[in-house]
């Protein structure tokens, strides 16, 4: 075969695979999303980690803020390599320790992650390969804090 008809039919083969692949997709929805404060005397961290891969090099960062949106504390970490649910955990962590080091006593939560939210919630058992940064999420950081709100954010 020659490379004309080769480069064809590869584009060919290509041109099929994009356009099965648009049809079978819904139609993409946009939507308006924003920061919504939290109550008076309350702050806010937002999380959210980066990994090239999955697993793969991964980071985790944050932002605190105040009821008034103001910021006050920001923090990113590399997390060596690691699945993104990984990172998102780690990101929480290292949100909480940073919170409790503050005293920040009330604080409401927000990640993107549905996954690191259902660990939280109802951690695995100790073989699980979560188990260790869940564990120190919830004993250490989550236990000495009085009010911890978590949530699901859309980014």
């Amino acid at each position: 075969m020659d490379k004309v008809t080769f480069l064809s039919r590869l584009s060919s083969e290509y041109y099929k695979t994009i356009t099965r692949q648009s049809q079978r997709s819904a139609p993409r929805q946009e939507r308006l999303i924003s920061w919504t404060r939290p109550p008076a005397g309350i702050f806010k961290l937002n999380t959210d980690d980066a990994s090239l891969g999955n697993p793969g090099c991964s980071g985790a960062g944050g932002v605190i803020r105040d009821s008034q949106g103001q910021w006050l504390w920001g923090f990113a970490k590399g997390v060596s390599t690691s699945t993104s649910v990984v990172a998102e955990l780690w990101g929480l962590i290292l949100g909480l320790e940073l919170t409790w080091s503050c005293s920040y006593q009330e604080v409401h939560v927000e990640l993107d992650s549905s996954l690191a939210l259902l660990l939280v919630g109802h951690p695995p058992d100790r073989d699980h390969p979560h188990a260790a940064p869940l564990r120190a999420c919830i004993d250490v950081y989550m236990d000495d804090c009085k009010d911890i709100a978590l949530s699901r954010c859309i980014r």
